[in-house]
């Protein structure tokens, strides 16, 4: 039987500074293939430490299946490469496919004026060197490849192992797992077990002789006992056995409430459950207080309307707060079948593909960004109309406002973010489904709120009613990022895109200040390349990428938010979306990413 092992790689993790989510997601993932997990290690950044630990896990009884987790990057301390090569003594090669990757990366850097040197370029290289004899694993999302070296046969021979090297960042490394490493490693290779769950109303101490049976009779059933409400005895293994010790677990459990002793235990306990369950509802339907805030990790829920638009308002605040240890949570409105091909390198799509293909930029923007989870709800995207009574019937814009509003309201129950960032009420310009978007959020978060009212046939709307301290709409130009992005560059190059721009502006209402200024500049590079991988609708070359990015860093570095709704005091421009709310301290507080 297939066992796999997993090695988790970096100092990061052992300092506290990030979470290891990688794990318990691949544990999920391979008990589906019925592969057991046997071991989950975590190592530094160090070559003895990793050799030690791959050792080990070759050591143990074959066919294994290693996977390490971290360490790939161009950094210093990114050593997964070379410690592996050293372990299984090997050297490392040049691999053609990342080669060209990184060759295409260095050109985008100098094409911003970046000044690559051979030291530069050299590091970057790092992660084109991989162990002789590897194989690349592709994944249909990500830049990074996984790499497999087979030894002694592969996983797939008796006696044989497969050591396989994948990208730490959460993103990259599950659609690795998906695309590549289910279909190709884990599928069909094990039987799968039958799983059984019982639930019940008893403290797991009342079955421990139960249990004691259960093990003593079937020792190659899985056992798992749960607290909760209510409480949860889970059986996986052989189907004929499980279903023996599964019938054994519910008759100790019918024994036990028959008897008195028992019956006073349930109905002590029932009602120690009780309490518990209502003080969390009470806390979880009151989260905001307009003195201390909410209590908890911090969770930023964004909804946009379209593909791409994750990538132009807020990518770089989503990858500071993904990267500082918050949830970041992505809602996608519409379809984007209705778009044009914007760029006028990219080559011409179908209309009846452009959905689908823009689905497809969407992943590999998320994958850039990294967002913790990501949901599209699909409806028509309408299209740019001047006259909103031009918006076809069936499109987003022209549906009945709770139909999304619904469906969204019940995410926010799901997710319960602290925070949502959302459009202005004119949409941030006057397309339909922009406006829409506003409308819909905001009577989204009204529907969340009610505990009166059944979302049940909502995904999440089952869970209690919740309250968003803070709501904001994203803004991207304002007077003062305008203004300081033109001055910069006459002052370098004599002209700016601004100056008409400006000029029509004197004619309207100035626009509003941004009430929260994220400061965001070390993110850029992960906005940009969410930009890049829509490449229906940005050009690389255009209006997007007119500003050169230390100029950006160096005048504006930010990102920036109008307030909406409050359920605390603020003190305008807020430097965090959080502000003024008691939740947890950021767990990282890094740069732009993970190796």
């Amino acid at each position: 039987m297939l066992e796999a092992s997993v090695i988790v790689i970096g100092d990061e993790l052992l300092g506290g500074f990030v979470a290891d989510s990688n794990s318990p997601w691949l544990a999920q993932r391979l008990h589906a293939h019925g592969i057991p997990l046997t071991r989950v290690q975590v190592v530094p950044d160090d070559l003895a430490a990793i050799d030690e630990a791959l050792t080990a896990e070759l050591a143990r009884p074959r066919p294994r299946l290693i996977l390490t987790s971290g360490g790939i990057g161009s950094t210093p301390d990114d050593l997964t490469y070379e410690a592996v090569a050293a372990s299984l003594g090997r050297g490392l090669v040049e691999d053609p496919v990342i080669g060209e990757r990184i060759t295409s990366s260095l050109a985008w850097s100098r094409s911003l004026g970046l000044e690559v040197s051979e030291e530069y370029a050299w590091h970057l290289g790092r992660m084109g060197r991989i162990p002789a004899g590897s194989r690349l694993l592709q994944a249909g999302r990500g830049w990074t490849p996984g790499v497999a070296i087979d030894l002694d046969g592969g996983s797939d021979a008796a006696g044989g192992a497969t050591v396989v090297i994948l990208p730490g960042v959460p993103s990259e490394f599950r659609s690795l797992v998906e695309d590549a490493i289910e279909p190709l490693l884990l599928a069909g290779r094990n039987p799968v077990p039958t799983v059984a769950e019982i639930e019940h109303g008893f403290p797991e101490s009342a079955l421990n002789l139960v249990f004691v049976e259960l093990l003593r009779r079937h020792p190659e059933v899985k056992l798992g006992s749960y607290p909760g409400d209510p409480m949860l005895v889970r059986l996986s293994g052989p189907a004929a056995q499980v279903e023996a010790a599964a019938t054994l677990v519910r008759r100790g459990l019918g024994e036990l409430a028959a008897t008195p002793g028992g019956a006073r235990l349930a109905e002590a306990w029932a009602s120690r459950s009780r309490r518990a369950r209502e003080q969390r509802e009470r806390t979880e339907r009151q989260p905001a207080d307009t003195t201390t805030g909410v209590v908890g990790e911090r969770r930023l829920l964004f909804v946009h309307a379209h593909p791409d638009d994750e990538a132009s308002k807020g990518a770089a605040t989503a990858a500071r707060y993904l990267d500082e240890g918050a949830e970041v949570v992505l809602v996608t409105l519409t379809d984007g079948m209705a778009g044009d091909v914007l760029n006028p390198s990219a080559p011409p799509v179908a209309p009846e593909q452009m959905a689908e293909i823009r689905s497809r930029e969407l992943a590999d923007a998320v994958a850039a960004i990294g967002f913790t989870r990501t949901y599209g709800l699909g409806y028509p995207d309408s299209g740019y109309h001047e006259d909103p009574a031009a918006v076809p019937e069936g499109c987003f814009a022209r549906l009945e406002l709770d139909e999304p509003s619904r469906v969204l309201a019940g995410l926010i129950r799901r997710e319960r973010p602290q925070v949502v960032v959302t459009y202005p009420e004119d949409g941030g310009y006057p397309h339909p489904d922009h406006i829409r978007c506003h409308e819909v959020t905001m009577r989204a978060l009204e529907l969340a709120e009610d505990p009166a009212l059944d979302l049940s046939d909502t995904p999440g709307g089952e869970q209690p009613a919740w309250r968003v301290a803070k709501v904001y709409a994203s803004t991207i130009f304002p007077p003062s990022r305008l203004n300081a992005l033109h001055q910069g560059l006459l002052e370098l190059r004599g002209e700016s895109p601004f100056t008409e721009w400006l000029e029509r502006r004197h004619d309207r209402p100035p626009a509003p200040e941004p009430d929260a200024l994220v400061e965001v500049g070390a993110w850029f590079v992960r906005r940009d390349a969410a930009l890049r991988a829509h490449v229906t609708q940005i050009d690389p070359d255009g209006f997007w990428f007119e500003v050169p990015r230390e100029l950006e860093r160096e005048r504006y570095p930010y990102e920036g938010y109008l307030l909406l709704r409050s359920d605390v005091e603020v003190a305008r421009p807020e430097p965090d979306l959080f502000a003024g709310l008691a939740l947890g301290t950021p767990t990282r507080a890094a740069g732009a990413g993970q190796g």
